[in-house]
């Protein structure tokens, strides 16, 4: 629950030897993470040392290891499992380099393979405890709700705690600061989430009162979240300015995310060729007529084309719509979803529950109309009526499943939707789509959301 807190006077925050330290939670994160490195990097050494490796360099070895890897980055904050893997494995890539230079003069490096068994498995447990400590101690943060503001207020959790003020304490720095220094002490918070359009002045005044705690002042920049690799700070004379890189991935990373589309879709239709011909018949069994269905959708940059599906409705389908929808009074929304849809044939509803259906759009991938990730492309009349930053999602090229399909598919409502859309044609990297993909499989197995 958000705390109502305008217009109270508050004393200033406790001193003394009981103040909380700065950097005790950073030194907490500190001393487990290396703790739990160095106990298994203890443990895999003597492993290794016993099954036949020299134990005197072995041992050697890994201290090297681990004063790299302790050097390099381990230290919070700590965001996701690639970033810990980073400092770890360039540690034991330096340490394997070490080993191979120093083999040359002196004979008592380990050999090869147990080298590697050893970085290996050192680092990648690392990675992984480091990852769990990351989830285990996340950071907790007070978020600043401005009174009368048309924004959604964030919601409390475990790690957010939403603090209400009047405008009226906005232009008092000082005060603000004691108000917010009472929860977040409270909360043991290490982050002050700042409201959307509050003053630059008012900002730099609160991170000044808020230094004593060590606390972290985090500024909203825009409707849209971007990747922080996008985002650097120029110092300017009189004002700092913020650079954000356009959303475009390097020509490099587009020919990678072509190749892994032509040769997954290749892959796909060969292995899948079995349950392509079984599921024609199936189709044409059950209500004679074209077993494939075709219809214009928009893609990559407003342009048209055709899409490929296997037909999962009669074949009067698309006359029916606008009645279908006029009865359900959804006409005017821009996802023509008809509930309960009496169009859908016996096996369409099985197609459409396994997502089976979409599989000849591997046919629209090869094409490179399509890509096998990236927002879901929508028929001319959907696109029409597409508002505020949802035309951002013509900037990337549509995909077989993408980023709200594995977010809640069919149930999500078109606003989150398209939201996950504009995040993605912002954001995409080769990552992400695996991610998705992944994601993508676990939701169908569960016909998770699908209609």
């Amino acid at each position: 629950m958000a705390h109502a807190l305008a217009g109270q006077c508050f004393p200033a925050p406790h001193s003394g030897r009981n103040r909380p330290v700065p950097w005790a939670p950073a030194l907490r994160f500190e001393i487990a993470a290396t703790g739990l490195v160095v106990l298994v990097a203890v443990l895999v050494a003597g492993a290794v040392a016993r099954s036949g490796g020299d134990e005197a360099s072995t041992w050697s070895w890994t201290a090297v290891w681990l004063l790299l890897s302790l050097a390099l980055g381990i230290r919070p904050p700590v965001r996701s499992l690639r970033t810990n893997l980073e400092a770890p494995l360039l540690a034991g890539g330096l340490t394997l380099i070490g080993s191979v230079v120093l083999d040359q003069a002196v004979p008592v490096v380990p050999s090869m393979p147990t080298h590697l068994v050893l970085l290996g498995a050192l680092s990648t447990t690392a990675a992984l405890l480091r990852t769990l400590l990351t989830v285990a101690c996340r950071p907790r943060s007070v978020a600043l709700v401005l009174d009368g503001s048309e924004l959604e207020a964030p919601r409390a959790t475990p790690h957010r705690l939403p603090v209400r003020i009047g405008p009226g304490i906005l232009k008092d720095p000082s005060a603000l600061a004691r108000v917010l220094m009472l929860s977040v002490e409270q909360f043991d918070a290490e982050y002050v989430d700042l409201c959307p359009g509050i003053d630059p002045r008012t900002a730099t005044g609160l991170v000044w009162e808020l230094r004593a705690r060590g606390v972290s002042v985090r500024l909203p920049l825009m409707g849209i979240p971007v990747r922080g690799s996008r985002l650097s700070a120029v110092t300017a004379p009189g004002s700092t300015l913020l650079v954000l890189a356009p959303p475009v991935q390097s020509l490099r990373v587009r020919v990678l995310k072509r190749t892994v589309d032509v040769l997954g879709a290749l892959l796909l239709l060969l292995v899948l060729s079995p349950l392509l011909v079984a599921v024609a018949w199936v189709i044409h069994r059950d209500d004679p007529g074209p077993v494939l269905f075709r219809q214009e959708r928009v893609g990559l940059g407003g342009r048209t084309f055709r899409i490929w599906k296997f037909r999962t409705m009669c074949v009067d389908a698309d006359a029916r719509l606008a009645a279908l929808l006029r009865a359900q009074g959804r006409e005017g929304t821009p996802l023509f979803k008809v509930e309960d849809d009496p169009r859908i044939t016996r096996p369409g509803r099985v197609l459409r529950r396994y997502s089976i259906d979409e599989l000849p759009q591997l046919l629209n991938v090869l094409d490179g109309s399509m890509s096998l990730v990236g927002p879901r492309p929508q028929r001319p009349a959907e696109v029409a009526l597409y508002t505020g930053h949802a035309a951002h999602r013509l900037g990337v090229r549509p995909g077989m499943t993408g980023l709200w399909q594995v977010s809640g598919r069919s149930n999500l409502p078109w606003q989150k939707a398209q939201e996950l859309d504009v995040f993605y044609a912002h954001n995409w990297s080769l990552a992400l789509d695996l991610t998705i993909i992944g994601r993508t499989v676990r939701a169908v197995l569960a016909a998770d959301g699908a209609v």
